[in-house]
C-alpha cells in the first residue's frame, strides 16, 4: 500500500489525461480547417487554369 501512496504523491502534479484529449480535438479542428483551405486553393487553381485556357482559345 505504501508503494501506491508514493506513486500517487509523485503524480499529483501531473495534469489529467483529459487535457491531452482536448489538445488533440483542437488539432483535429486545425486539420479540418487546413483541409478546407486546401480544397479552396485547389478550386482556385482549377478556375485559374480554365481561365487561362479560355484566353488562349480566343
Amino acid at each position: 500500500m505504501a508503494a501506491c501512496e508514493t506513486l500517487f504523491s509523485q503524480y499529483q502534479g501531473v495534469p489529467p489525461a483529459v487535457s491531452v484529449d482536448t489538445s488533440s480535438k483542437k488539432m483535429e479542428e486545425k486539420v479540418k480547417l487546413l483541409e478546407k483551405e486546401n480544397a479552396q486553393l485547389e478550386e482556385a487553381k482549377k478556375e485559374a487554369a480554365n481561365h487561362r485556357a479560355q484566353r488562349k482559345r480566343s
